[in-house]
């Protein structure tokens, strides 16, 4: 038996049934994996709520659930809440589930933005101009104005606390002006944890690169690929189910060419970061 954490796992529910795994799912209220005849619901729960709300109490609920099980199920994780969650929670949850996570340090640096920017910095990763946002000033600093407009706001938690200055639970938000940086700016001051704003680096997504993590990766624990979500040559179909084909690159930086090679943290696990598109119309 497989359990899925996160929201918007149907897919993972899919595939796992594809393969007569029984899958159980931890998700939302409202969530379509909660209503997917693959899926038993283990348990409801939101994962937007803040970090420390995935606390103790749920790692033991999930434990008990796994011991009533006749063999340790696996523990997916498939959002960045419920993989900090696991990571923390590495110990008490090892008592009833079997999953791989890596090193603490490093997981908390891939899912927070700040923490991220500085490892990016450290290892000269290819990412665009990075600022840290102290929402206490009274007003944006002189190096964000720098970055220059447009720029690009990202939560470092996307939370409900992100959802309430956003105005939308959208992953990012755009600012074109001076004066809606300033508009925004005041609301940024209620985030549990600190945005990032970043120079806008324009083209469509299948540009861009996804980072994820690998025990052989040669840049911190850190590997990157191509995007090839949104592409149609990026699309497989697969025993009547569509999926995203990834195909793996050099690092190079959109504004120069590749960067020296870091030396890597040796690790055992991984951490899924790829979504894949939407099932064929017809099937659940």
């Amino acid at each position: 038996m497989a359990v899925v954490l996160g929201a918007r796992v149907i897919e993972v529910v899919r595939s796992l049934a594809m393969e007569g795994i029984p899958v159980g799912a931890v998700t939302p209220t409202g969530d379509p994996a909660r209503w997917s005849r693959y899926a038993r619901n283990v348990m409801t729960w939101d994962w937007m709520l803040p970090a420390e709300r995935h606390d103790d109490a749920l790692a033991d609920r999930l434990v008990r659930f796994a011991r009533r099980q006749a063999c340790p199920p696996v523990l997916l994780y498939c959002s960045d809440q419920s993989m900090v969650f696991v990571s923390q929670h590495r110990t008490r949850l090892a008592e009833g589930f079997r999953f791989a996570v890596p090193d603490a340090a490093l997981v908390e640096s891939m899912e927070d933005k700040a923490r991220f920017a500085a490892l990016a910095t450290t290892r000269a990763l290819p990412v665009p101009p990075t600022v840290v946002l102290d929402g206490r000033l009274p007003e944006p600093p002189d190096e964000l104005l720098d970055l220059g407009m447009p720029m690009i706001v990202k939560p470092t938690a996307r939370d409900r606390t992100w959802v309430a200055a956003a105005g939308s639970s959208a992953k990012a938000v755009r600012i074109d002006t001076k004066e809606q940086l300033l508009e925004l700016w005041p609301r940024l001051s209620g985030l549990s944890k600190p945005a990032i704003a970043q120079e806008n680096i324009p083209g469509p997504e299948t540009a861009g690169w996804r980072r994820s993590i690998s025990s052989t990766a040669p840049t911190g624990g850190c590997t990157f690929s191509r995007s090839t979500r949104g592409s149609p040559c990026g699309l497989i179909r697969a025993r009547g189910r569509a999926s995203t084909s990834r195909r793996s690159c050099t690092p190079t930086s959109r504004a120069g060419p590749a960067r020296p090679a870091a030396r890597s943290p040796a690790w055992t696990g991984y951490i899924p970061r790829t979504r894949s598109p939407p099932a064929p119309t017809g099937s659940r």
